[in-house]
């Protein structure tokens, strides 16, 4: 798919780079054909799965002077076809029955998930990586993402709700890591 870059050196220490791209990511093998049964939950396939697209663009720094090295992106992307685990039917013996039936089940499973192309979401936010070299042996590294993720429009009303964060995307997330190398090797 497309994508155009442009990195541009201010100085010695400091390089700003943008890019505007087009991508997708395929549905996979488990989204599409890995059913599975557990307490009173069924997760039926979904082999009509379509690939979800993106429009992204982003705008990044890295600065590096010595030992430091800073590095920060803002991004967006707009994702059609998003794909999302939906609760089909829920504590629903007569919903759940088809899919129920189908998989050659037992009528004790009242809940029935799936992976569907639910719509259009936004994923918004900003990243900051930065780096120490304390030592030849040691490095100290931090973290910090914000992720604004939801839907923007919803082919499944009732369940998902738009303009709302998505569930299994952290709004903040930091992470902090150090590197101890004693030998060189």
């Amino acid at each position: 798919d497309p994508r155009i870059g442009v990195k541009f050196h201010a100085s010695d220490e400091l390089t700003l780079r943008a890019a505007i791209y087009r991508n997708f990511s395929a549905p996979g093998m488990n989204q599409m054909y890995r059913s599975f049964a557990s307490g009173t939950s069924y997760t039926a396939i979904n082999p009509n799965l379509q690939p979800m697209t993106n429009f992204g663009q982003e705008i990044s720094f890295d600065f590096q002077w010595r030992e430091f090295n800073l590095s920060g992106t803002l991004f967006n992307n707009n994702l059609d076809n998003f794909i999302d685990f939906v609760t089909v039917c829920n504590t629903n013996a007569a919903c759940a029955a088809p899919f129920v039936t189908a998989a050659g089940l037992g009528a004790g499973f009242t809940t029935v998930r799936q992976y569907n192309n639910t719509g259009s979401a936004t994923f918004q936010g900003s990243e900051i990586i930065g780096t120490w070299q304390a030592t030849n042996e040691l490095r100290f590294g931090a973290s910090f993402t914000n992720t604004i993720a939801y839907m923007t429009s919803t082919n499944y009303p009732a369940l998902i709700r738009t303009g709302v964060q998505l569930g299994q995307v952290p709004a903040t997330m930091v992470n902090a890591n150090v590197e101890w190398r004693p030998i060189p090797e």
